[in-house]
């Protein structure tokens, strides 16, 4: 038996400490407001990208405050309402100022951001590659998440070539399809429904493994009609997931403490990566999920796989998926 020990010493001096953190015209304190206990998981990760892109464009330290509900929970240890990052499931976001040392003055507070393009040096990658790069930095797996995700693949029997299909049919399919959000394509859906794009993509590339991931029950239902059939393989989790079925959002449920944090963070992570690492894409583009998991898939691969959307082209955020203008300039970049 070997043991190694390396001991490395690290002197904090207030020379470095004003070197990071004096500059006040380079420091920015942003608070996602309008994330926690408001957006979803997906939302709230876009906002982080929104806010890094602007910093890296503006030549600023970026600190971020108001995380998501998602991430305050009994297995995240650094969790806290003014200091946080995502490194209970992901690799480390920052590394400047410490919370104490950010000057009082530099603070602003910005609730949405519209800082989607590619820095100059970029721009002609597209704004789609461009927030795929930034988003696979901020959801860098840590060991954790990864050995996660292992096992999970393991338990359902997850191989390639494998075509991943998300059915959005939890607490905001009817909410996003009313009047009000003008997304009259972003109805709830039945697994029925996606069969003929399923069927077009094995014809196309012989893929006969199928994974689906849904935040409802009644979908992994649907799935054992088709179970047998046509020579296709469905695989999906076991796990129940009866908990994203009800009226009220899960985001004002996970605040008010009525459902396991932790639960619904790991389910839903895991289920983003697994998707993510699919050969084909069958997803409904008005949600951040699957939004999410067609920008990661693209930036580990090093292009776009094939995908269908059922609902709305590629936007960069929530809110900018629907029918009207300008989604043609977003969907020209992809």
């Amino acid at each position: 038996t070997h043991t190694h020990t390396h001991t490395h010493t690290h002197t904090h001096t207030p020379v470095a400490q004003t070197h990071r953190c004096s500059n006040v015209s380079r420091v920015s304190v942003v608070r996602l407001r309008g994330t926690n206990g408001h957006a979803g998981l997906a939302s709230f990760v876009e906002q982080v990208s929104g806010a890094l892109n602007g910093a890296l464009r503006n030549g600023t330290m970026v600190y971020l405050q108001d995380f998501c509900d998602y991430f305050y929970h009994r297995a995240c240890a650094q969790r806290s309402v003014h200091a946080d990052d995502l490194s209970c499931y992901f690799n480390p976001l920052f590394s400047g100022c410490a919370h104490e040392l950010v000057p009082s003055q530099t603070s602003e507070v910005l609730e949405h951001f519209q800082d989607w393009r590619a820095l100059p040096q970029f721009a002609a990658m597209g704004t789609f590659w461009w927030n795929a790069q930034l988003l696979q930095y901020i959801l860098a797996p840590n060991a954790r998440l990864e050995a996660m995700v292992r096992a999970a693949k393991s338990a359902m029997g997850f191989r390639h070539p494998i075509l991943g299909v998300h059915v959005r049919r939890g607490d905001s399919c009817k909410l996003k399809a009313l009047p009000g959000y003008g997304m009259p394509l972003a109805s709830c859906k039945t697994f029925a429904d996606f069969m003929p794009h399923i069927r077009i993509f094995s014809a196309l590339y012989g893929v006969k493994t199928v994974y689906v991931t849904s935040d409802s029950s009644s979908v992994y239902q649907e799935v054992r009609e088709f179970e047998g059939k046509e020579g296709l393989t469905f695989i999906h989790t076991s796990e129940d997931r009866s908990y994203y079925e009800h009226d009220w959002l899960l985001e004002m449920r996970l605040r008010m403490s009525l459902v396991d944090r932790k639960l619904v963070a790991d389910s839903t992570l895991v289920d983003t990566l697994l998707l993510a690492s699919c050969d084909y894409l069958i997803l409904g583009l008005q949600s951040g999920y699957s939004r999410l998991a067609l920008a990661l898939g693209a930036a580990k691969k090093g292009y776009v796989p094939p995908y269908v959307s059922m609902d709305y082209p590629w936007m960069p955020r929530f809110g900018m998926s629907g029918p009207r203008p300008p989604w043609t300039q977003w969907w020209q970049d992809l």
